[in-house]
């Protein structure tokens, strides 16, 4: 059996075994969650259809824009046409949702590396956590069966993200190139379209003229998708724009509170005054998708009233400002409740779930199915594969509670680095933490550690531990969190030099001992989260501030624009994920 292992090495390539030693938890959760996807393929063969559907698919068929939502989704239909079926369709996206999952690894490998390079398995097992939910979440991997534009438009978000990210320093074609995949998630769903108001303020908030080049390049990349899908659109509708009912669906947001005795409108608007919507079904979507829709039969549809519906959004939000926080806070905290809820109306909450029994098409998706696939065909139910697929979706899946302790994990870390980081201070000096801290910082002394902290950044520490111990044994190490600073000691050797001055609490101790045990050889000092590096605290946490950044925009601007519904919280996910996992891996290892 020996031989036979010693013959396998010898026939891998050069560099293939050291590869499989770090990368060896993601080919396992990779496989797992292509295992998943290939059974909902064989229990849905046919993919499964939503309400925006017929109109993407037309978009495929007629190479005309939709008037209701951008439709860069529809132009990779139209890549996928000559193929003339669903299937491939369904593949395709269950391909990017395993794409997205080895970006997110790829990012945090990469940093986690630069952190710990003597450790083979520890930025393999981060990156892998940071896929766990976009790989086997159940209800992520039905919203890839849909034809919806959902998981196109994530990867695209990921994969910015994951460019900007990639070095330290933003450059002028990173910038572009980040710009650009910007810009196809605005044509693609037009929640991202302020997603670069966010980027721009992340990136000059820190060095903004430093950044002020590749801040102007990513305008100009992020520009040019939508100059491009706003000329065909206005080639099309004869209007320059993304869509023609931009307004209609802000004014679907303000029905949930307008009071029109407050707000006054004038008479042309009256008719928009908010109706009680039917039993079971939402305010928003019942003035959008309803027969009470005041659109039904008003001349143009709803491109027609799209000034009118937001001259009247605008008029109640002045008018009602607080009402529109309250419902703006209330649907943004509806992404964080533990149990899903009945909304926006039954059954379009159904949509979200694998089908129990075939479905028959209507005659608007008909139409298109024919016309794009050359048949007709409803939505097959294949068992046992099915059921299996149902019974996991009820099982396996992130609560809403889940993401809500992503996101407050990392925040808690983000504003713990932020909250510590100041200047460096000068070699052989010492930046005394003043009497003036607020009094939970008092109490949380009391209980770490004995009297007042002096902080030096890690860079001078780690410098002086190295010239304490000239001439012996031991090793300078960092801590899994950023605000800490694990030092090996060989000997019985001084770590602080001249003008240090270190406080150890109990509970540092503890952690540094476990550190210890489980990440290497050595006796282990942790030393005070204050002795941490300046510059490396600022790094991690501009570094896991974007997606965090991302997260949030994804789920407030659908509550401030339109509707809360439970696929627009799904392309969040990651970015919370990515969020958590980043702010704990601490600055590239110097040295």
């Amino acid at each position: 059996m020996g031989a036979t292992g010693r013959a396998v090495r010898r026939r891998l390539p050069d560099g293939a075994a050291p590869a499989a030693r770090r990368h060896w938890p993601v080919a396992a959760v990779l496989a797992a969650g292509l295992a998943v996807r290939t059974v909902a393929l064989a229990g849905y063969p046919t993919g499964l259809w939503f309400g925006d559907s017929v109109g993407y698919l037309r978009v495929a068929v007629t190479l005309e824009p939709s008037i209701t939502r951008a439709s860069a989704y529809g132009v990779m239909l139209l890549v996928l046409r000559p193929l003339h079926s669903l299937f491939a369709v369904v593949a395709v996206q269950h391909l990017l949702g395993l794409l997205t999952a080895v970006l997110l690894y790829a990012l945090v490998w990469r940093h986690a590396r630069a952190a710990w390079p003597d450790r083979t398995l520890r930025p393999g097992l981060l990156g892998a956590a940071a896929t766990l939910p976009v790989l086997f979440d159940g209800y992520q991997i039905q919203l890839e069966h849909l034809l919806l534009s959902e998981t196109l438009f994530t990867f695209l978000l990921v994969a910015a993200v994951v460019v900007l990210l990639w070095n330290a320093r933003v450059g002028v074609w990173t910038a572009a190139a980040g710009g650009l995949l910007l810009g196809l998630a605005g044509t693609t769903r037009s929640v991202g379209l302020p997603l670069p108001a966010i980027v721009l303020a992340w990136l000059l908030v820190r060095r903004p003229r430093a950044q002020w080049r590749s801040a102007a390049v990513l305008v100009a990349a992020f520009a040019v998708p939508l100059l491009l899908y706003a000329t065909w659109f206005k080639a099309v509708h004869s209007r320059f724009a993304l869509t023609g009912t931009e307004k209609v669906f802000l004014y679907s947001r303000t029905v949930d509170f307008a009071d029109c005795s407050i707000i006054r409108p004038r008479p042309g608007l009256l008719d928009l005054c908010p109706r009680t919507p039917p039993p079971g079904v939402a305010p928003a979507f019942a003035v959008l998708w309803t027969r009470q829709s005041p659109f039904f039969r008003a001349p143009g549809g709803k491109m027609g009233s799209n000034e009118r519906a937001g001259e009247f959004a605008w008029a109640a939000i002045r008018a009602q400002p607080v009402d529109y926080a309250r419902v703006v806070v209330r649907d943004t905290l509806r992404a964080f409740w533990w149990k899903r809820t009945v909304y926006p109306q039954p059954p379009t909450f159904r949509k979200y779930e694998f089908p129990v029994r075939p479905l028959r098409l209507s005659r608007r998706q008909a139409k298109v199915a024919r016309a794009y696939t050359h048949r007709v065909r409803p939505v097959h139910v294949v068992e046992p594969y099915a059921g299996w697929m149902r019974a996991y979706q009820h099982r396996v899946y992130l609560p809403g509670i889940g993401l809500g302790v992503m996101l407050a994990v990392a925040a808690v870390a983000l504003a713990a680095g932020a909250g510590s980081a100041g200047p460096p201070a000068q070699p052989g000096a010492a930046a005394s933490v003043g009497r003036r801290r607020a009094p939970w910082r008092r109490w949380w002394r009391r209980f770490s550690g004995p009297g007042r902290r002096q902080a030096v950044s890690s860079r001078q520490a780690l410098a002086r531990a190295r010239a304490a111990a000239a001439g012996r044994r031991g090793t300078v190490r960092r801590a899994p969190l950023p605000w800490l600073v694990v030092a090996g000691t060989g000997a019985a050797r001084p770590l602080a030099g001249p003008g240090v001055a270190v406080s150890v609490g109990w509970w540092r101790v503890a952690l540094g001992r476990l550190w210890g045990c489980c990440g290497g050889a050595g006796r282990r000092r942790v030393l005070s989260f204050r002795q941490a590096s300046a510059h490396g605290r600022r790094g991690v946490v501009r570094r896991a501030s974007l997606p965090w950044l991302v997260a949030m925009g994804l789920l407030v601007v659908p509550a401030a624009t339109a509707d809360f519904d439970y696929r627009y919280v799904l392309p969040a996910v990651p970015f919370g994920a990515l969020s958590a996992v980043l702010a704990f891996v601490p600055p590239r290892r110097s040295g």
